[in-house]
């Protein structure tokens, strides 16, 4: 037995190891310490990592795609469809003949969602035929308009 400083800061008897003690790999917090310390660890983890926000919508890499399969067949060119191009972001905001297609901020204002959302069970106005869009794709691109339509 040798002596050793306490958590009273007083001098106290600590026991030797055994020999097979001293070979196995030695925590130097009692077991009995683990689950609290862990917990109070894993509390300060959480209260210290700033939360992070979804990385917003973004119109070339989320938004252009599914206007690509979908919509600029009829939507693009010299002679687009109801005068509404949908190849660029910024010819998607400059609308065409019936108005803005999109008012960034405000999903349900414009017209878009409301042409290619279904409406009580039956298939949206656009696109014609069954190519319909997905509610995931849907729901990115009221999202996307949601965020400002950057």
């Amino acid at each position: 037995m040798h002596a050793g400083f306490g958590q009273g800061g007083g001098m106290r008897s600590v026991r030797r190891p055994t020999e097979r003690e001293s070979k196995a790999p030695v925590s130097k917090v009692p077991m009995s310490k683990v689950p609290g310390s862990t917990a109070l660890l894993l509390s300060l983890l959480v209260l210290a990592t700033p939360l992070r926000a979804a990385p917003p919508v973004s119109f070339e890499r989320q938004i252009q795609p599914i206007l690509q399969r979908h919509c600029v067949e009829c939507h693009s060119g010299w002679f687009p469809a109801s005068g509404l191009r949908l190849d660029t972001r910024a010819r998607v905001l400059e609308g065409g003949k019936q108005g803005r297609a999109v008012i960034p901020g405000e999903p349900d204002k414009g017209w878009l969602v409301n042409m290619i959302q279904p409406v009580a069970g039956n298939p949206s106005r656009m696109p014609p035929g069954p190519s319909q869009l997905s509610g995931d794709e849907i729901a990115l691109i009221k999202q996307w308009i949601r965020e400002g339509a950057r």
